[in-house]
């Protein structure tokens, strides 16, 4: 019998083994690359396969949002303190810094900047009582640590308000309310419980469940 395996006897226009019949082409057998066929060479990978990686990588990097690109969205913390900053007369950017300002001591402009927002002095007696204010500005100091909590107390009631009810926001803070037993959002703000209780109120007007 002819060796099929010899290069030699290998038909030159049939695509097998006439002896056995196995329906292979030359190029499988030997390994080699049938240029006509466009076969590609084995352990090589066709260039369009190469180029897959390459092209995923560019695509990615053409449709990668920018961030720099991007809109800037406002921060409703970041509005928060702006405003906040504005009625205390003193810039904070933080919880933290607000925390310090309190317990270095506010100046006593900051009453003249809750009265500037609505606020009468009688009304913001419960922070620091008009004979004691009158005495630190003539002696050029600063409200007491706990002066301040009270006068950051209400300042940052009165953002929130204004924030829910807008230039009502005032007149709000010295109404008697059923929700805190007949007394006013500006009295329950006396104590730090009962200021919760109004930022917890304002919040639930914003919300919808409370009229």
């Amino acid at each position: 019998m002819a060796n099929c395996w010899s290069s030699k006897r290998w038909p030159k226009s049939a695509s097998g083994c006439r002896h056995h019949g196995f329906a292979r082409s030359r190029a499988a057998w030997t390994g080699r690359h049938d240029r006509r066929a466009g076969l590609p060479r084995p352990g090589k990978m066709p260039i369009l396969n190469r180029q897959l990686p390459m092209e995923a990588a560019m695509s990615q990097a053409l449709f990668k949002p920018d961030a720099d690109a991007l809109p800037e969205q406002p921060r409703a913390p970041a509005l928060r303190f702006a405003r906040l900053s504005r009625i205390i007369g003193h810039k904070v950017r933080s919880d933290l810094e607000l925390a310090r300002y309190v317990a270095d001591g506010a100046d006593t402009g900051l009453i003249d900047h809750l009265a500037g927002e609505g606020l009468t002095r009688k009304e913001l007696e419960f922070v620091i009582p008009a004979r004691t204010l009158s005495h630190r500005i003539k002696k050029h100091e600063k409200l007491s640590r706990d002066e301040s909590e009270r006068g950051v107390r209400v300042a940052s009631l009165l953002v929130l308000a204004q924030q829910v009810l807008g230039e009502e926001a005032a007149g709000w803070l010295r109404q008697p309310l059923r929700r805190l037993d007949e007394q006013s959002p500006l009295q329950m703000a006396q104590t730090e419980q009962g200021a919760r209780l109004v930022e917890n109120l304002l919040i639930q007007i914003d919300e919808g469940y409370v009229a």
